[in-house]
This record gives structure tokens, sequence and C-alpha cells, in this order.
């Protein structure tokens, strides 16, 4: 018997978390995607040279690497979907986009060759929800690719902000969007998930994330969107302003290298096993 109390606290959780990235879309589109879409290029080579007619890039957002995957695939009909109606508003209308739950996909079972998810599945409760939907829809020897993180994104100047932000305002409590990183932060984990969903073929495995963040993009990112963006909101204008002054000067004194942020990701690749 399903807890409905359970069902419907879960339900709440999902809406808040789709509001949060509604409120967080634009620095999404503007600045944080764009760090992301070198990793989405790299899961797309993992396909080259398969024969695909529909593809799904799950958990999509703005559409950024949906319209990549439009571009591996000429051929095929592509389909990005996000929970967050405000992350697809934003999209530039060049893919078709749809707001849907990955956990409950409005799609016809086997009816797809390729689904692609990155940056996605440790946003849930169960990822494993989402990973039974993917074996669903996918058409048999259909192929699956995900990205998650290993490790986040570090950099001295990141370490300063953080260092400045605590100085004036304290931190939250740990957030829905991070808080289940532990089910899928390594290959072995991905690749366990992979097998109690049904997949076959899995290859899991690690690579650095390497980006050059500079002063401006780290400001706009993290005045725009995360629990950056929150903890900053309950200072009044004038503590910003000051905020603001005291961690652009401590920029400026940082060596060569302080705006290189490193990081490792996880990638797997399956195919749609029985």
């Amino acid at each position: 018997m399903v807890n409905e109390g359970a069902a419907s606290s879960s339900e709440a959780a999902v809406l808040r978390l789709a509001i949060r990235y509604d409120e967080d879309a634009r620095a999404y589109r503007d600045v944080w995607g764009p760090m992301l879409l070198p990793a989405g290029r790299r899961l797309l080579q993992e396909f080259a040279g398969l024969s695909v007619q529909s593809a799904l890039d799950l958990g999509a957002g703005v559409g950024a690497l949906t319209r990549e995957l439009a571009q591996a695939f000429p051929q095929a009909t592509v389909l990005g979907c996000d929970r967050s109606p405000g992350m697809i508003a934003l999209g530039s209308g060049e893919t078709s986009l749809a707001v849907m739950d990955a956990r409950r996909l409005g799609l016809a079972s086997c009816s797809l060759d390729l689904v692609v998810s990155t940056f996605m599945l440790f946003i849930l409760e169960r990822p494993a929800d989402a990973l039974d939907e993917v074996h669903r829809v996918l058409r048999r020897e259909g192929r699956f690719g995900t990205i998650t993180w290993k490790s986040n994104l570090e950099s001295p100047a990141i370490e300063a902000w953080n260092e400045a932000l605590d100085e004036v305002a304290p931190a939250e409590a740990p957030s829905r969007t991070s808080s289940h990183d532990e089910q899928t932060d390594t290959p072995e984990k991905v690749a366990e998930l992979l097998r109690a969903a049904g997949f076959a073929s899995i290859r899991a495995w690690s690579e650095d994330l390497i980006h050059e963040i500079g002063p401006e993009d780290l400001v706009a990112l993290r005045t725009g969107m995360g629990a950056s963006r929150r903890r900053l909101a309950r200072l009044e204008p004038e503590e910003r302003m000051s905020f603001l002054l005291r961690v652009r000067r401590r920029f400026d004194v940082l060596g060569p290298g302080a705006f290189t942020a490193r990081g490792k990701v996880v990638y797997a690749t399956a195919r749609r096993g029985r």
C-alpha cells in the first residue's frame, strides 16, 4: 500500500525543487549551462555512428544539449524535457522542449532509440525511479548515457567567495539539489543503479572537468543561482553591495590560475536489457 503522506511529501519536495530551478534559470542559461556543455558533448561522442531515429534529452534545462543532440543525429526526432517550467521557457525555440517529470514520462513504452541525462539524476531522491522510466521508454537495444558529479568544481576564487559569504550570511541547511549525491558519485554506484534497472553493456568511468570561471562569470553565477543566491537574498541591499565590493577586492589579489575550476564527473553508458 502506498503511504499517501509520504507520497504527498515527495511531490511537495519535487515542486519546491522545480521552483528553485525556475528561479535559477537565467543564470543557468547564461553561465552554468555553458560550463557543463563540454561534458555533454563528450558524452554524445560515445554514441557517434549509432542509428538514431528518436532521442530524448532528460533533464534538458534550457535545451543546450538538446540542440547538440539534434545536430549529432539530424535524421532523428529529438525532444528535451525538464520538470522546471522556468528552464523550458528560456529554451531558444530551435528544438522541441516539454515540461515533464523524469519519474513519470509522458512517452510510449519502447519508443526511443537514445536517452541522455546530464547532471540530473543526483537531484532525485530515488534516481532508480528515473532509470526505470528510461528503461521503459527505450526500444530493445536502445542506448542510455548519463553524467553525474563525482566532485564539484573548486578553485581558489570559489574558495575566496565562499569564505567571504560565510562572514556575512550563515550557511543554510543542505540543499535538496545535492543531498542525494552519495547515490551517484562514483562509477561503481552509477553502474549498480543501471544494473538494478535492467540495463546491460554498462560502462561507467570518471574524468576531470576543468573550466576557467572568470571573476564576472563567478559573480554572475553565485548571485544568480543556488544556495549562494538564496543566502545573499537575505541581506539588505547595502550589505550585498558591500559584500560584492569586498569579494572583488579579494579576487584582485589572487594569483595566476586562481580562476581555473577543477572537478570530476562520472560518465556512464548502457544498453536496454531484457
